[in-house]
């Protein structure tokens, strides 16, 4: 299995990145949370010319060959037990990603939220059950993570001088797919929100 990839950025799409490694330039699907971690959004992080990282997943078939491309172990592993369920390959199971980063997915597994699972393209109730069902008890281990990790942001802002409801206000105004990034990714984003306007 090809383990992960470093190489430079040539493009970013909505659902896949080029790569290029030496001479050749690879498209490696991609969830719309790596997407932003890559920063899609103008982060020079993500701007064409700049060396990126992704941990992968090579699905074979008779007929081709697919290279899926995480920004985060956390998500990859995600990726992969979306991928024990009964019914969800590769593209359904990346197209979960796109829509829950590992925290909220934990959050809505744990809490049996077979609404919130179902508005997955191709994720019927039927199938957003068996879900349920059977990822329970496996990624209930990742929401303290989540939580732990707000609580180190909050004592980094507090620490930088803001008071306890700035921190927290700042903290609220990150979108949901931040809590699959880095510590410095998170905080940096939390410090936009006291730039003005």
């Amino acid at each position: 299995m090809i383990e992960s990839l470093r190489g430079t950025l040539e493009a970013l799409s909505p659902d896949s990145v080029l790569l290029r490694l030496g001479g050749v330039t690879l498209r490696v699907a991609v969830s719309h949370t790596t997407v932003q971690a890559l920063g899609a959004s103008g982060s020079p992080v993500g701007s064409p010319g700049r060396d990126v990282c992704l941990y992968t997943y090579l699905h074979l078939r008779e007929d081709a060959l697919a290279l899926y491309g995480f920004a985060t172990l956390e998500e990859r592993e995600l990726f992969l037990r979306l991928l024990r369920v009964n019914g969800v390959g590769p593209r359904l199971a990346l197209a979960v990603c796109s829509l829950f980063p590992p925290a909220r997915l934990a959050e809505a597994i744990a809490a049996g939220d077979v609404d919130a699972l179902a508005r997955v393209p191709g994720i019927g109730k039927r199938l957003a059950g068996r879900l349920v069902l059977e990822l329970r008890g496996h990624l209930a281990e990742q929401a303290p993570q989540a939580a732990q990790a707000d609580a180190e942001l909050l004592s980094a802002l507090l620490s930088l001088g803001y008071t306890r409801n700035e921190a927290q206000q700042s903290l609220e105004s990150l979108s949901p797919d931040a809590a699959s990034l880095a510590f410095e990714e998170r905080l940096r984003l939390a410090l936009r929100y006291f730039i003005p306007r």
